[in-house]
């Protein structure tokens, strides 16, 4: 009954220590400086509050498709649909020769990674690489000359420095969210690698989404058996995580951390991005903050931001690979840092055609929610043209994608 007390006194304290520290970021943030004028950050906007229910449900797959999946729509074409889209180069659908890796090409490129990106320096912004007083410029700003510096604030929230293995790994997978994994039981195939890179903190064993009244609901589910579930790396959008955010409520922050201990490596990373907008800055500074509280309530793995210096590497090395698309998504990212850091790179989920090989039809992502079988009208990529470029590595043996069942 004590202990009781204590734990839920505990809670309410580090809830208070929030509050206090979104307090000293409001207070600090608007000292956020160019060479001339002063930020105008613009405040983060409250959304009504949210209900959750505590309950964790078993995993059911017909209720799950009943509240959660969006019916077909002109962006999902049916299989003959499909089809006909694809007639015009069949090649894309042709399965993927089994080709051995060619070391002496994989260790060259990784010569060149590790020079255009330097991870083992810049992945994620620390103490070590970006001191008080230094001088940075946001990648997306419109204003390209205009300039920030690293305040306390800030600094506070960055690790002190870089923690990756030394020695390059042997076996690595990177595992993106492509429907073309569900059903594939490849999870013990890509748990199997020395190190696991995951795209958007997907769920693996548990999954929270809102119902049509707008609460809660939560499962455990076993999605684990598809994708697996070792995380080691995982990215996730600044805008995901403040879904939860937005109201600073407990109840969000008890979600998120539910979610969030699903990845229990130990020194496994959550990569998010600060340095894209200075309004981003601000809002990133926040998710720092409460991923300082999360540790605090069990989460183990901790919340880094990615360093300036490695995203224009890496950018820059897709761009000379003909990228068309303004930037790479995470999953060219995670693949770049997978080929600096690893002797083998293993792809899942990689497939951006709504059929698979033999013409069934293939969901978005491989979960079930909202826009599990719809590609996301918003999305800044071209998937197909990132598939064009694996599809390439996989030929010249610089990377394996694995597209279908695996042996259990």
């Amino acid at each position: 009954m004590v202990v009781s007390k204590v734990k839920r006194l505990s809670c309410h304290c580090l809830h208070v220590f929030g509050w206090l520290m979104l307090a000293g970021q409001m207070l600090w943030g608007a000292r956020l400086v160019t060479e001339d004028t002063a930020c105008n950050c613009a405040a983060v906007g409250a959304r009504p509050s949210i209900a959750v229910d505590t309950k964790v449900h078993g995993w059911d797959v017909k209720n799950m498709r009943r509240i959660f999946e969006m019916p077909g729509t002109e962006e999902f074409p049916d299989k003959e649909e499909a089809q006909m889209v694809l007639q015009d180069d069949p090649s894309l659908l042709g399965k993927l020769p089994d080709r051995e890796f060619d070391k002496q090409a994989v260790e060259k490129m990784r010569a060149e990674l590790l020079e255009k990106t330097a991870p083992r320096e810049y992945l994620y912004a620390t103490k070590k690489n970006l001191p008080i007083g230094a001088i940075i410029h946001f990648l997306e700003e419109s204003d390209k000359t205009a300039k920030r510096q690293i305040l306390p604030i800030h600094h506070r929230a960055f690790p002190e420095d870089i923690q990756l293995p030394n020695s390059t790994l042997r076996r690595c997978s990177v595992v993106q969210n492509g429907g073309i994994l569900r059903g594939s039981r490849c999870g013990k195939e890509i748990d199997s690698a020395d190190y696991v890179f995951r795209d958007d903190i997907p769920p693996l064993t548990y999954q929270a989404l809102h119902g049509k009244d707008g609460d809660y609901v939560q499962h455990h589910v076993t999605y684990y058996k598809d994708v697996g579930n070792k995380t080691n790396f995982v990215t996730a959008s600044p805008s995901l995580l403040l879904h939860y955010l937005d109201t600073a409520e407990e109840k969000d922050l008890v979600v998120l951390r539910r979610h969030l201990k699903q990845y229990k490596e130990p020194g496994s990373l959550i990569w998010t991005h600060m340095f894209d907008t200075e309004k981003k800055a601000q809002l990133v500074l926040r998710i720092m903050f409460y991923g300082t509280i999360l540790k605090r309530m069990g989460m183990v793995s901790t919340m880094v931001t990615s360093h300036q210096r490695f995203l224009q590497g890496v950018q820059d090395f897709w761009k000379e690979l003909n990228l068309k698309t303004p930037r790479a998504s995470h999953g060219l990212m995670l693949t770049a840092i997978s080929m600096a850091l690893c002797e083998e790179t293993h792809l899942y989920g990689v497939w951006p055609f709504p059929v698979d090989y033999e013409g069934r039809q293939v969901p978005y992502r491989y979960y079930y929610g909202h826009d599990s079988d719809m590609k996301l009208e918003s999305s800044e990529y071209d998937l197909q043209e990132e598939f064009d470029l694996l599809r390439m590595f996989h030929k010249r043996g610089l990377l394996k994608l694995h597209i279908g069942e695996c042996r259990d």
